[in-house]
């Protein structure tokens, strides 16, 4: 009886030196971006329990309440945008990973010079190095890496430095610059109209403040028809699981509303302006108030004239992600009027009966707020894209 002994194949891994720049090189991508999606994922959570809704995570999956599923989505587009730009990120990598291993090295270039001409007070800031060619035809260099650069370079000058005269170089000569005698005409920047969004806010006096109860907003398209089923609302009574508190609940609806607000500006970057109508004394106010307080993440840059908010921008950075402004500065009236003038084919302006207005009611009459809400942004989105046509037929500009 013969038996067969079969052979296998044993890999013993041993540990060297020498390092493998093609796994270094994957391993350093897939870490840093997996770290990136580890920052989203913890911005993404902080939001939710902001909101005080539960939230499970497993790497960028996020499992919660159907009521706070779409939030998911703007919070964790929100969360993307303030990593910063790609280029901001890419120059931090570099410099925390590439720069200051390479620096000792040339610390100790710099240190040749230095001892070879005893600097006591000055300090060398930089080494600039011309290089000349022997012959007249241009040959292939070889491909160097930068520790092969910087030991060429080392050795070089650790052998000594000669006193040889350098070659006078070409004079570089500039062409003149050309003016024009004559004023050139003023070319057209803009060919076509922007979108923008109409916005509303309602509230409730309490102690003499006024707190918000509902929120809406209105994405304009020039052109297109208005439909008051475009109108994404934001009510008080929505949040009542989450807090009981009224001023808790307007806080929430204001937060979801600049929330929408990022979103879509995100997402179309031909979006920049929010309109309300009488911002400067009224909606400015409480729009102010709340990212001030709620959004440290923004800058804000109000702008003030006869104590009136015109206009309120909204920064990132450098980055100006929104504007908020007064159509009533651009078309005095009431919004009952003007609608009547610019677009009766949306209807009349809603009324309410204030005298049974409180917060016992707000629940009850719910679907009555919130068609109330619709109709003025209705009203309001109609107003502005008129106007919007007005201004450019008869001025060719934009609002």
């Amino acid at each position: 009886m013969i038996n067969c002994i079969k052979k296998k194949k044993v890999s013993l891994r041993v540990s060297t030196d020498k390092r493998d720049s093609k796994k270094t090189e994957v391993s350093t991508f897939v870490n840093f971006i997996h770290q990136k999606d580890a920052f989203i994922a913890m911005k993404v959570v902080e939001a939710m329990l902001y909101l005080k809704a539960p939230v499970y995570t497993v790497h960028d999956t996020f499992l919660t309440l159907p009521y706070f599923s779409q939030k998911v989505a703007d919070i964790y587009s929100n969360s993307v945008t303030r990593i910063g730009s790609p280029l901001l990120i890419k120059n931090r990598f570099l410099y925390h990973n590439v720069i200051p291993p390479n620096i000792e090295k040339y610390y100790q270039i710099s240190k040749i010079y230095e001892d070879e001409w005893k600097y006591e007070v000055a300090t060398i800031v930089r080494v600039m190095i011309r290089v000349f060619m022997e012959n007249e035809k241009k040959t292939v260099m070889p491909s160097l890496s930068d520790d092969d650069r910087y030991n060429l370079l080392y050795s070089t000058l650790k052998a000594g430095l000669n006193n040889s005269e350098a070659i006078t170089a070409r004079e570089i000569s500039h062409s003149k610059r050309k003016h024009t005698r004559h004023i050139t005409a003023i070319k057209e920047c803009q060919t076509n109209l922007h979108s923008f969004i109409v916005s509303d806010i309602e509230t409730l006096p309490e102690n003499n403040i006024h707190i918000p109860y509902s929120a809406g907003l209105l994405i304009v398209r020039p052109g297109k028809d208005l439909k008051d089923d475009m109108i994404e609302t934001y009510y008080s009574e929505h949040y009542s699981l989450l807090v009981k508190n009224l001023e808790d609940k307007g806080s929430k609806v204001l937060y979801d509303l600049v929330l929408r607000i990022s979103a879509i500006v995100q997402k179309d970057n031909s979006i920049r302006t929010v309109f309300f109508h009488n911002f400067s004394r009224f909606d400015g106010i409480i729009v102010l108030k709340h990212l001030a307080r709620h959004h440290p993440q923004y800058k804000l840059k109000p702008l003030m004239i006869n104590n009136r908010l015109y206009e309120l921008s909204v920064y990132s950075g450098k980055k100006m992600l929104f504007c908020f402004r007064d159509s009533l500065n651009l078309l005095p009236g009431a919004l009952r009027d003007l609608a009547k003038s610019l677009c009766p084919a949306l209807g009349p302006k809603g009324s309410l009966n204030y005298n049974e207005f409180s917060e016992s009611n707000l629940l009850i009459n719910k679907e009555e707020y919130l068609d109330y809400m619709k109709q003025d942004i209705l009203l309001l989105g109609g107003v502005m894209q008129k106007a919007q046509e007005i201004y450019w037929n008869l001025y060719n500009m934009d609002i």
